[in-house]
C-alpha cells in the first residue's frame, strides 16, 4: 500500500442510514486520568517511560480555556505526568505539555505543533468498513529515517459499539491500522498477533477511540496514536497521555472507571476536600487566571493556616485566613498553567482543594 501523509482522507459511503452529532469535546474545566506501572509493562520502563527509581506513572489532561488558533474556536489542553519514587515514596513530574483541539458535530481536530496546523484527529461519522487516513498531530516521529514511521497512517473502522463507561452509554470505534510490509504502525491501542486463513499468523494494530473521551485502550492505551511494534508484550512507544484510562469528567459528565481514586498517585485517599471542612470554604473563580477569592459564611473563630503546593507536594505559596475575617484574596499569578493543591491545616486534619491556573 502507497503511504499518504494525508491530514484527514477519508473514504466514506456517499449514503449513510443516520449522521452523527456531538456537542463541544473538551469543554473548559474538562478532566481526563491515565495511569499505568512498569510491572505489568517491562517494555514501557526500558523506553523511557519512567525517572529514575519509578515504577508507576498517572496522566492528567485538563482544559484549561479557550482560544483561538488560524481562526478556529478551540481549547487549550494542559497535560501533565507524574511518577512516585520507589525510593523516597514522593511525587514527581517528569512531564508537561500543552495541545489543542477544536470540533465540528463529527470530527475531533487537533493542533499539529510540526505542521502549524489543525489535523483529524478523531472522525465519528463512519460506518463499518469504513477507511479513514490520518496523521499523527504533535508528531516527533521522523519520516525521513528509513526505520522509523512516518506521521501519516490509515486505519480500517472494525466495529462501532454502545460501550457502558461508567454509567454513561457512549459510542466506540474500534478499528485497525492498514500497515504496509513493515513492523511498524500507529494506533490508540496495541499489537495483536492473529491467525490468517493461510498458515501461521499475521499482526495487526488495534486500537479504539471513544466520543467525549477520545482514544482509550485497556492497560496500553493513548489518547493520541502511537507507534506499535511486532511484540506480544505490549511493546509500544509511549505517548502522553497514555496508560489505562481511568476517569473523564466535565460539567455534564463523571465517568470513573477505577476503584481507586483517579489521581491515586497524587492525592492519597485519607485527605479530605476542603468542602468536606468545618468551615465551608468557597474558592472562586476556579479556573483563574491567578486570582483566587476563598470567602467563608462567618467570621472565624480562629485563624487557619492555608498553603498552595504543586501535585508533587513541593510548597509554593502560605497565608494565613485570619480570625474574624470572611474572605481573603490569593494572588498565584507567577505560578505556571496548571493545577495545584490548596491544602488547610486544621489542627489534626488536613483538607484540599484542587486550583487550576489558566492565563
Amino acid at each position: 500500500m502507497k503511504k499518504h501523509l494525508l491530514f484527514a482522507v477519508l473514504v466514506l459511503l456517499l449514503a449513510r442510514p443516520t449522521s452523527y452529532a456531538q456537542g463541544t469535546f473538551a469543554p473548559v474545566g474538562a478532566e481526563w486520568w491515565y495511569g499505568g506501572d512498569c510491572y505489568n509493562y517491562d517494555y514501557w520502563c526500558e523506553l523511557g517511560i519512567t525517572v529514575a527509581g519509578s515504577k508507576g506513572w498517572t496522566d492528567h489532561m485538563q482544559s484549561v480555556k479557550d482560544t483561538t488558533i488560524l481562526g478556529k474556536q478551540a481549547r487549550m489542553l494542559a497535560a501533565t505526568r507524574y511518577q512516585r519514587s520507589t525510593a523516597t515514596n514522593t511525587v514527581l513530574i517528569s512531564k508537561r505539555d500543552t495541545f489543542y483541539v477544536y470540533n465540528t458535530k463529527d470530527t475531533v481536530f487537533a493542533y499539529d505543533k510540526v505542521i502549524s496546523d489543525f489535523t483529524a484527529l478523531y472522525v465519528f461519522n463512519v460506518a463499518v468498513g469504513d477507511t479513514v487516513c490520518l496523521r499523527q498531530p504533535n508528531s516527533s516521529l521522523n519520516a525521513s529515517n528509513p526505520s522509523d514511521i512516518g506521521p501519516g497512517f490509515c486505519i480500517i473502522i472494525d466495529s462501532i459499539k454502545l460501550e457502558n463507561y461508567g454509567g454513561e452509554q457512549l459510542r466506540s470505534y474500534y478499528n485497525h491500522t492498514i500497515v504496509d510490509s513493515g513492523k511498524l504502525s500507529l494506533n490508540w491501542g496495541v499489537g495483536q498477533y492473529f491467525e490468517d486463513e493461510a498458515p501461521g499468523y499475521k499482526w495487526k494494530n488495534i486500537g479504539k477511540y471513544t466520543e467525549k473521551i477520545g482514544g482509550n485502550w485497556k492497560g496500553a492505551g493513548s489518547f493520541f496514536p502511537e507507534k506499535a511494534l511486532q511484540n506480544p508484550d505490549y511493546y509500544k512507544v509511549i505517548g502522553f497521555p497514555t496508560g489505562t484510562f481511568r476517569c473523564y469528567k466535565d460539567t455534564g459528565v463523571n465517568i470513573k472507571m477505577t476503584s481507586a481514586a483517579c489521581d491515586t498517585v497524587i492525592v492519597p485517599l485519607s485527605i479530605p476536600r476542603l468542602a468536606a471542612s468545618q468551615y465551608h470554604i468557597s474558592v472562586f473563580p476556579n479556573p483563574s487566571s491567578g486570582t483566587f477569592r476563598l470567602s467563608v459564611p462567618e467570621p472565624l473563630k480562629a485563624t487557619l493556616d492555608l498553603q498552595v503546593a504543586d501535585l508533587s507536594g513541593r510548597i509554593l505559596y502560605r497565608t494565613q485566613l485570619l480570625a474574624g475575617k470572611t474572605d481573603l484574596s490569593l494572588d498565584l499569578g507567577t505560578l505556571t498553567t496548571g493545577t495545584y493543591l490548596l491544602v488547610l491545616q486544621a489542627k489534626a486534619q488536613r483538607y484540599y482543594q484542587k486550583l487550576v491556573i489558566s492565563h
